[in-house]
C-alpha cells in the first residue's frame, strides 16, 4: 500500500525522494521502497523520518487500518 501521507509531507516541503534519502543517509531506491510500502524502515530511520517531517511517528505508521488492529490478550 502506498503511503500517500509520506508523499504529501515530502512534496509540501518541495523535497524529492532523493532529497529525503540523502537527509536520512540511505539510497533513493531504499527510500522509494519505504514510501511505496514495499518495505518498512528500521526504527531508527522511522524516528529520523518523523523528525524530518516534524510529525509524530504514529502519523507515518497509522494502525487504524483494517487488519492492523490488535486486541490485548
Amino acid at each position: 500500500m502506498k503511503r500517500e501521507n509520506w508523499v504529501q509531507l515530502r512534496k509540501a516541503r518541495g523535497w524529492t525522494q532523493y532529497d529525503v534519502a540523502r537527509m536520512l543517509g540511505i539510497s533513493r531506491a531504499r527510500y522509494s521502497q519505504y514510501e511505496l510500502g514495499l518495505r518498512n524502515p528500521p526504527i531508527d530511520v522511522a524516528i529520523r523520518l518523523a523528525d524530518l517531517f516534524g510529525v509524530p511517528i504514529q502519523e507515518l505508521f497509522p494502525t487504524s487500518q483494517p487488519g492492523h488492529a490488535r486486541q490485548a490478550s
